[in-house]
């Protein structure tokens, strides 16, 4: 067995200082960061009724029209041909990963973030038939 370790009182008084000072700062610390909370804004704020809770019918149809032009925006960018569409197609996954996400759309967004990350390596290694089959892909998926 163990005897106990006999501290003095100055120890004692040591300790207590520094798990206070430990607990003070804790606080603080929780204090700070309650206080640079920003409220909803923007689009998620519209997407809300009084009581907080996510309008389903207003967020899903603003993710579609957004995506829907993130897609179309990028598909007519790459038309063009393959000069940027590595980059092209990393600003359209970034932008569509920023989007809040109604579940019913859940495997379309995955499928065309998938898609469009496959798009941005077969353009930056050069391989064109990978590049056409996938913008071929993402076409059909996000006609879906």
């Amino acid at each position: 067995m163990l005897s106990p370790v006999k501290i003095g009182m100055k120890a004692r008084i040591a300790i207590g200082a520094l798990l206070a000072l430990l607990v003070a700062a804790g606080i603080w610390a929780l204090a700070a960061n309650r206080s640079n909370v920003q409220p909803l804004a923007g689009e998620t704020a519209e997407n809300t009724n009084s009581r907080g809770q996510v309008d389903s019918v207003a967020l899903s149809e603003s993710y579609k029209a957004e995506s829907d032009r993130i897609v179309a925006d990028f598909l007519a960018a790459a038309q063009s041909g393959t000069a940027g569409v590595s980059d092209l197609a990393s600003k359209a996954q970034k932008d569509l990963l920023a989007l809040s996400l109604p579940a019913q759309f859940k495997a379309k967004h995955l499928a065309e973030v998938i898609l469009l990350g496959k798009i941005a390596d077969s353009a930056a290694a050069g391989k064109i038939k990978e590049l056409e089959s996938e913008i071929n892909e993402l076409r059909q998926v996000s006609a879906e």
